[in-house]
């Protein structure tokens, strides 16, 4: 099965089914995958439609994120005991968690870029999957356990504008 069209330019390039888009790699595999470009359009071969749709899905989004990077905005939220937010060697340090003595710990994947401003972390990249693994990493983090959510409503919390 063939479907596939995106148009791509000239910094696409495609090498054993992975397309890399200037510092970016997608990997791909599957059966009977297969993908090229051809006169200036991403081509993708493959036995089953969903895989078709991944890639092309997965493609824009990382064309659309290197033009503007998608942004995810977080603000840490505490009642008795400050939250102390350090970012270094691709770590997120939260100190002072709930007043316990040990920092929690959020490994950031490479390519998510991390602003701290206070008690609010913007957090942004071209990839949308590597800023979902920065978030998700984030939140465990802060995962709250053997006490009740309803009254411990410290955490680390996601912006809705």
């Amino acid at each position: 099965m063939r479907d596939i069209r995106v148009v791509v330019d000239s910094s696409v390039r495609v090498e054993d089914n992975k397309v890399i888009i200037g510092d970016y790699e997608l990997k791909f595999k599957g059966e009977g995958l297969r993908i090229w470009i051809e006169n200036g359009e991403l081509m993708v071969e493959a036995k089953n439609r969903a895989m078709i749709n991944t890639v092309k899905r997965k493609v824009l989004n990382l064309l659309k994120g290197i033009k503007e990077p998608y942004r995810i905005e977080l603000v840490a939220r505490y009642l008795h005991f400050p939250i102390k937010l350090v970012y270094k060697d691709n770590v997120l340090e939260i100190q002072n968690f709930l007043g316990e003595k040990k920092p929690r710990y959020a490994k950031i994947p490479k390519g998510v870029k991390v602003e701290i401003k206070g008690q609010n972390i913007i957090l942004s990249s071209p990839d949308k999957e590597l800023l979902g693994q920065a978030y998700t990493n984030i939140k465990r983090a802060v995962f709250i356990r053997e006490k009740d959510r309803r009254v411990f409503q410290d955490g680390i919390y996601k912006v809705i504008l």
